[in-house]
């Protein structure tokens, strides 16, 4: 199988699909995030929430690996729901990059909106993203039997939704608009 080309087909193709579905399941997070039910009915969406932006997550980070050549079987067989070494792959460095970029963008606008007084907004933001991602990782992982699909542990910690939805959401929606962005300069861009 070759390499699909960047054209309007591109999100028809296998390859496109990782990326696509990233997008449904990022939106999807951040509709109930932003829905009017959050207020009233956090503690019933967060778990939900989570596992959309989990599976949108994975999806990000599996999607350069796809491009890269590997077969989506051989993908889900060495890393199943890992996020943490998804995360790690030399194939993601410009999804770290671009992660990490909007990280720094959007703890300086939580920050400055003056939203959250009791928050002193540490660790950095690029420990925050670290440490969420491990913590979403962990929850979507045999560690928690699959806490986000089943059975929740007591005093198990989960991340910050609406952060990781801004942040990762961002890098999502840049990567539907433009694939390459989430792959170039790994690859010699003339197999792009």
């Amino acid at each position: 199988m070759g390499k699909p080309k960047f054209d309007e087909e591109f999100h028809d193709s296998e390859t496109g699909q990782f990326i696509a579905t990233a997008a449904m399941y990022a939106r999807s997070a951040r509709i109930l995030r932003e829905s009017d039910q959050w207020e009233r009915q956090s503690s019933m969406l967060v778990r939900p929430t989570l596992h959309l932006l989990s599976h949108a997550v994975e999806m990000l980070l599996k999607f350069p690996l796809i491009y890269s050549g590997q077969t989506p079987k051989q993908v889900r067989d060495e890393f199943g729901h890992r996020l943490d070494d998804l995360w790690m792959q030399d194939e993601n460095q410009f999804i770290r990059e671009s992660v990490l970029l909007n990280a720094r963008k959007h703890w300086v606008y939580a920050r400055d909106s003056g939203k959250w007084p009791h928050d002193d907004f540490t660790p950095d933001p690029e420990e925050a993203v670290q440490r969420a991602l491990e913590q979403l990782g962990r929850l979507s992982g045999r560690a928690t039997s699959f806490a986000l699909k089943y059975i929740y542990p007591a005093n198990e910690p989960a991340p910050r939704p609406a952060f990781l939805i801004d942040v990762f959401g961002d890098t999502i929606e840049e990567g539907v608009g433009n694939p390459r962005s989430l792959l170039v300069g790994w690859s010699d861009e003339r197999d792009l």
